[in-house]
């Protein structure tokens, strides 16, 4: 009975890190490259308008991608979601 339960108790343990392991992989894939370079401009001080002539791209392109950013995370504003990428890893603040 001893090794009975000592099985399910590292299933269970084994289930749980997989889970974990999981978890961590979606967080990883929640932005795009180019969601994360933005939201990394973004914390670091430019406006949308200065991103959109760095990347030559329109306003309304990062702006649409702001609003997927806050789609994907179901955050209020642009700097809760920086803060959330933050905190979770998925950007790091780099100066260009």
């Amino acid at each position: 009975m001893k090794k009975f339960s000592l099985f399910l108790i590292s299933v269970a343990l084994l289930l749980g890190t997989v889970k974990l392991l999981q978890k961590r992989k979606n967080n990883l894939q929640l932005f795009t490259q180019q969601e994360q370079e933005i939201l990394n401009q973004i914390a670091v001080g430019y406006n949308e308008n200065e991103i959109a002539g760095l990347r030559h791209r329109s306003e309304r392109s990062i702006q649409q991608c702001e609003s997927n950013v806050l789609r994907k995370t179901n955050l209020p504003d642009i700097s809760s979601a920086i803060q959330y990428a933050l905190e979770k890893g998925l950007i790091r603040i780099t100066y260009a």
